[in-house]
């Protein structure tokens, strides 16, 4: 929990959650519990452990309470807002559409609308148009333009070359289910140690699952996994893996379809 770190876009200071400071607080901290890579949670009265994935995290009423006000921090003579006050706020924020919100007798689940498209690393910031920052080194120098994000921006396409990763969701496959799919996928290559996949390949492969729709990629993807596939293909009517021909009726009635050969 304390290793790694999460994107914080510089738009969020326009948004209504900045605006009011308990919200920020809340939604900075979901943001930094929520899984970086799909994980097994065991809750306490379910026999079998619950898949918790990429951007979502397991909580409740008191334990999110207790998250966002650790014991350690808390100060005699300040007055902490209830936990029912806090699990309001966190129903704002699912009103707001920045998550999503599953409960049951249990559990809650919260998943972070959008976590892969705003934190993926291969996610190149389009929307950073701050003014250019002029500084001098002395009265006498020349003023020396600097962008704050050129840094960011260079980072950025290091990444990309280095790792070969895919850029931003086609609009066909911006989904939830899609991106969790994806990002089994990517896990499962590596897991298999197949050739990562260059850049232009994902967006190959991206182009080619979004002409087929959500509901078919996915079902390509999770069938892919299931056999061990290298490519993602979808399931066969007939059953046959992929790249394996069915040859068509007996081999008696091969034998007639052939033509016969004429008698030198």
């Amino acid at each position: 929990m304390e290793r790694g770190f999460v994107k914080l876009w510089r738009k969020t200071i326009d948004s209504a959650v900045f605006a009011d400071e308990h919200l920020f607080h809340l939604w900075a901290y979901c943001l930094m519990v929520a899984n970086h890579r799909p994980m097994w949670f065991k809750v306490d009265g379910i026999a079998a452990p619950i898949r918790v994935d990429r951007g979502q995290f397991v909580t409740g009423r008191f334990s999110l309470h207790e998250g966002l006000f650790p014991k350690k921090f808390r100060r005699r003579g300040v007055k902490l807002p209830a936990p029912i006050t806090v699990w309001r706020w966190l129903k704002v924020l699912s009103t707001m559409q920045n998550l999503s919100l599953s409960t049951n007798k249990r559990y809650s689940l919260v998943t972070i609308n959008k976590y892969s498209l705003y934190n993926d690393k291969d996610v190149v910031n389009d929307h950073l148009d701050d003014p250019q920052m002029i500084s001098r080194r002395s009265a006498g120098d020349q003023p020396v333009i600097t962008n704050k994000n050129e840094k960011n921006e260079e980072n950025e396409k290091n990444v990309k070359k280095k790792n070969g990763t895919d850029s931003d969701f086609p609009v066909a496959l911006d989904t939830q289910d899609f991106q969790a799919a994806w990002e089994d996928w990517k896990a499962y290559r590596h897991e298999k140690r197949l050739r990562a996949l260059t850049a232009k390949g994902s967006q190959a492969q991206l182009a080619r699952l979004a002409a087929w729709g959500v509901d078919r990629a996915v079902a390509a993807i999770r069938h892919s996994m299931a056999n061990e596939y290298q490519g993602i293909y979808e399931e066969k009517p007939d059953g046959h893996r992929p790249g394996k021909a069915k040859p068509s009726g007996s081999y008696d009635d091969r034998l007639r379809e052939r033509p016969e050969r004429t008698p030198f």
